[in-house]
């Protein structure tokens, strides 16, 4: 009770416990909000529970910058408000808001991949996992972007239309290595 007097007043005050009756203005200074907790208002209140100190009358500016939700989502503060970043970016992508039975699907199942090209637009509640064909694209991609990694694990990426894959197949090759693949792999 006194530490939070001297939070909140700069004074000790006495022995016995004065009760503010809440529904009545705020007990920090220049505070024009309705008390709800201690005399205070949520703002004021949830200061002290966090910091130990009311702190001024004034709002504090939100955070700046990015979180990530414990369902691996990442939000972005606008306007002092979180919003998921997946959804801001269908948005700007659409030029304008999304209605609330419209949700974004991430195309290669990565949540923190908001790039506009792997986010479509649905309507209606999403299945889980992704199809496979997107799964297989986004691999396709990334062994393309990262040759050198794929090379290091012993593969080697040649495009079926190219010269390469042509000498391969008339030197029977390619032909024996894909037809040692079982067919429904």
């Amino acid at each position: 009770m006194h530490y939070d007097r001297v939070m909140t007043t700069g004074n000790v005050g006495g022995p016995h416990t004065v009760l503010v009756e809440n529904g009545g203005p705020c007990v920090v200074g220049g505070c024009t909000e309705i008390a709800t907790a201690s005399g205070m208002c949520n703002m004021h209140y949830k200061r002290i529970r966090r910091t130990g100190a009311a702190g001024s009358y004034e709002r504090l500016r939100a955070r700046v910058g990015l979180r990530i939700t414990a369902k691996g989502y990442r939000y972005a503060n606008v306007d002092g408000k979180s919003v998921p970043e997946h959804r801001l970016i269908m948005e700007r992508k659409l030029g304008r808001p999304l209605h609330k039975h419209e949700n974004v699907h991430h195309i290669d199942g990565d949540k923190l991949n908001n790039d506009p090209s792997n986010l479509e637009l649905w309507v209606k509640t999403q299945p889980c996992g992704q199809r496979v064909t997107d799964k297989v694209a986004a691999a396709i991609r990334l062994l393309k972007q990262y040759p050198e990694l794929a090379s290091q694990e012993g593969f080697r990426l040649i495009m079926l239309e190219s010269q390469e894959a042509t000498d391969l197949m008339d030197r029977h090759e390619l032909g024996e290595i894909i037809g040692a693949l079982p067919m429904n792999a």
